[in-house]
């Protein structure tokens, strides 16, 4: 088969067994597709210079394409139902003669001459190919498109051996957050204890956010700007001197649902959210 040069997933088989019209139209359905339709000039060339590399003179210089007047009388059709919205006809063509309902193109010069559809010739197929759809992350990485990245949720980690083990699983980084819709995004990805409401580490989740300088300033991991912040009342904090790392609340010490909390680093905490771009 050969692929096609205007459309991903689309693919023509050229046989040159020659076959009568309908005959050639079963061994394409036979293939999943259908006797080719041309919707351009640079098909329609793409087609020819294909069948001229497969075919050769002994084929009475014609291939057969799937356009047809049988399938509704006086009305030309695509056998694969698409729109007929490009033809290239050689002149005084279709030539209205008895029985010639069905269309061959001429090996040498490319247009498009209507013929007797018992006669037999080479034909050219053009088969679908179902694209799979290509997944941005995969599982368990849940994708977000608003940052086009991919997000996971860790457990019972520290800061560090958290991100670290973002950084092994496609180098991701525990997450960065740059906008409140990223922040709810992330929150509702984190099963937080809704019943849980002791100020206490199981239900908070470590996310990138680092300070070098006692809360001075705060940094991403993943070296991203630092554009936008979250913090619940009172915070940061630094109540223990050197809380130099950042976390979302649960609803866990009173604390508003996805605000931003400072700790010590070395916590194992409940949760942790890793953050990498789609298709890394």
């Amino acid at each position: 088969m050969v692929p096609s040069l205007m459309d991903e997933g689309t693919c023509y088989l050229l046989s040159s067994k020659p076959q009568a019209f309908f005959s050639a139209e079963e061994t394409c359905v036979s293939k999943n597709g259908h006797l080719t339709s041309i919707h351009s000039m640079l098909e329609n060339v793409f087609v020819r210079e294909e069948a001229q590399q497969n075919f050769t003179e002994s084929t009475n210089g014609e291939f057969w394409i799937g356009l047809t007047e049988l399938l509704i009388p006086n009305s030309w059709k695509w056998m694969d139902k698409t729109s007929v919205d490009f033809t290239d006809w050689e002149k005084g063509q279709p030539d209205n003669i008895f029985n010639h309902n069905c269309t061959a193109i001429n090996l040498q010069n490319g247009f498009w001459i209507s013929k007797n559809c018992d006669e037999l010739k080479p034909f050219v197929c053009k088969i679908i190919i179902p694209i799979k759809p290509t997944q941005p992350c995969s599982d368990p990485w849940i994708y977000y498109n608003e940052t086009k990245s991919c997000y996971k949720i860790l457990n019972n980690l520290s800061w560090e051996d958290a991100n670290n083990a973002c950084f092994k699983d496609g180098g991701g980084h525990l997450a960065s957050i740059h906008s409140l819709d990223e922040n709810i995004f992330i929150t509702n990805l984190i099963p937080f204890n809704p019943n849980y409401h002791q100020c206490f580490d199981p239900n908070l989740a470590w996310f990138g956010l680092y300070s070098v300088d006692k809360e001075a300033s705060w940094n991403w991991i993943d070296n991203t700007a630092f554009n936008f912040s979250d913090w619940a009342p009172g915070r940061p904090s630094n109540s223990h001197g050197y809380d130099n790392c950042g976390f979302l609340h649960g609803t866990s010490c009173g604390a508003s649902y996805g605000k931003w909390g400072d700790g010590l680093c070395d916590v194992k905490v409940g949760y942790s959210v890793c953050k990498k771009p789609a298709f890394s």
